[in-house]
């Protein structure tokens, strides 16, 4: 749960940047992020349309007479409780393809879509039986979320498990994402400031921040021009305004950053 090899400070191993404090084994931003990403499981969940987008009746079709599925074949798998986030086998025989047995082995999707139900209780039912509780935890998505949240203490401080649900729900989170629509917003450029290396070497050492950085709802760009001021997502975060902010485009702009 370190960073680089030459790093001795303990990170967070799921952000793999912030540093662990306590006897926790997630850093209090990642805590936090957990309890977002699970507001934000719930509410994308009951959005899941598995109706097909056809067209109307007095137009034409796709061409071709290969026939599909009455639904959104992906949403279904979404939405079953039977669904697992990870390959069953890795490959098998006997499917027909269009009716025809060609004998050939089909395989697993690499990424398959997970089933929104089968991730949180999978966890919730780990946790029951690791801290010994007596109940069952609650059967639908809305309550696992709710529940996974109140547990958000006792997951910080679970080695391994803990980092690894908190990443396994992010992957959930950010599939729904694509499932609904919903684009992952992605960063306008990455902080360039400079911190102290904290560790015992002594010395002025110092590293780029690197965190990420999001536009204000509204805005497109990175506009020096405009009374905007933009922050990283380091605690405490660092501010960028005025002449700052073009300087913070033009250093991404050279080292390939996304800065539209």
């Amino acid at each position: 749960m370190t960073g680089p090899d030459d790093d001795p400070i303990p990170r967070c191993p799921v952000c793999r940047f912030r540093e662990l404090t306590g006897p926790a084994y997630m850093c209090p931003h990642c805590v936090d992020h957990l309890a977002t990403d699970l507001t934000e499981i719930a509410r994308l969940a009951v959005r899941l349309d598995a109706r097909p987008m056809v067209a109307a009746l007095d137009s034409r079709g796709p061409p071709g007479f290969r026939s599909r599925p009455p639904g959104r074949v992906d949403i279904w798998v979404a939405t079953d409780p039977r669904s697992k986030p990870y390959p069953v086998v890795d490959e098998w025989f006997g499917r027909d393809r269009d009716g025809v047995d060609d004998g050939q082995p089909s395989h697993e999707d690499d990424r398959p879509i997970r089933g929104v139900h089968f991730t949180l209780s999978s966890w919730a039912e780990l946790i029951v039986e690791s801290r010994g509780f007596a109940y069952a935890p609650p059967p639908d998505i809305e309550g696992l979320c709710s529940w996974l949240t109140a547990q958000s203490d006792y997951i910080s401080r679970w080695p391994d498990e803990g980092p690894a649900l908190a990443v396994d729900l992010r992957a959930q989170r950010n599939q729904l994402r694509s499932l609904t629509g919903d684009p992952n917003p992605r960063p306008a450029a990455w902080c360039i400031r400079l911190v102290p290396v904290g560790d015992d070497r002594g010395g002025d050492r110092q590293r780029t921040c690197g965190e990420p950085i999001f536009l204000p709802r509204g805005q497109t760009e990175i506009d020096h021009r405009a009374p905007i001021r933009l922050h990283c997502a380091a605690e405490p975060s660092h501010v960028y305004s005025g002449l700052e902010l073009l300087n913070l485009k033009l250093a991404n702009d050279d080292a390939g950053g996304s800065c539209t």
